[in-house]
């Protein structure tokens, strides 16, 4: 069996210009001086 390590952001390597515009883009609440965003449930989670 083939496991894989899961890929952060699409494969993005945090805290890079190009993980900060897609986590921006894709979560509307994301806070690029944390890296969380607030989920619909009001949790908090690291955009990965």
């Amino acid at each position: 069996m083939n496991q894989r390590a899961a890929q952060p952001a699409g494969g993005l390597q945090p805290w890079t210009p190009a993980w900060y515009q897609y986590c921006s883009s894709k979560f509307r609440s994301f806070d690029p001086n944390t890296g969380y965003y607030t989920t619909y449930s009001g949790q908090k989670r690291f955009c990965q």
